[in-house]
């Protein structure tokens, strides 16, 4: 935005960065210059000379209660609230999936699986799992679904990993089809049954990186 004198003094005004513009007798000002201030949330006064009085003010659009209406709204409605906050992450980090996939779904996903980092579930295959210190192998399984996995994390897994337990490998799936986890989330397959009547929720579930 810019300012020109009577004098024909021009002056580059940083209008995203001022509380507010005034605007004395004799003074024009263009319809792309209101806009400016618009976008910028800039309050414009019309004042009289030496800004001794006071004429008019035009708001700005976080002048009014709509947006913390707007903001409050979504916080008290959980659903909405984990939905903005998924959204969000994914503009901050397109290549991260925030939802797990299913084995069929990893596989389905074509040349796109092998540039994203990706959570898969299923159950752990019995007698599949082989340790080495903090580093494991162990196979998940999904219906007629077989995935390798191989988990380098800097801590050991869950006491809850074992067999048939239900486990969330986060990582990135390899074009060697081997699933690399740096993540691994772990419950005992006990726990995902339907809750009856009277019974109390699962605790989370327990997790190693």
């Amino acid at each position: 935005m810019k300012w020109i004198g009577a004098d024909g003094l021009l002056c580059r005004l940083p209008v995203a960065t001022i509380s507010a513009i005034l605007l004395g007798p004799g003074t024009t000002i263009t319809h792309a210059a209101m806009k400016a201030c618009a976008d910028s949330n800039t309050p414009v006064c019309w004042t009289g000379e030496d800004c001794m009085r006071f004429y008019a003010f035009g708001l700005a659009p976080n002048h009014d209660n709509n947006m913390p209406r707007f903001h409050a709204a979504a916080w008290a409605d959980k659903k909405r609230r984990a939905e903005i906050a998924r959204r969000m992450f994914r503009m901050r980090f397109p290549d991260v999936e925030v939802e797990s996939r299913s084995i069929k779904e990893l596989r389905g996903m074509g040349d796109s699986a092998y540039s994203k980092h990706l959570r898969v579930a299923g159950n752990v295959q019995p007698g599949s799992i082989k340790r080495s210190g903090t580093d494991v192998s162990f196979v998940l399984v999904e219906n007629d679904q077989l995935l390798p996995v191989v988990y380098n994390g800097t801590e050991a897994p869950p006491d809850t990993f074992k067999d048939e337990s239900q486990a969330l490998a986060d990582g990135r799936y390899g074009r060697d089809g081997v699933f690399h986890a740096k993540q691994l989330q772990a419950k005992c397959a006990s726990k995902y049954a339907p809750k009856q009547p009277g019974q109390t929720t699962a605790a989370a579930p327990s997790m190693s990186n």
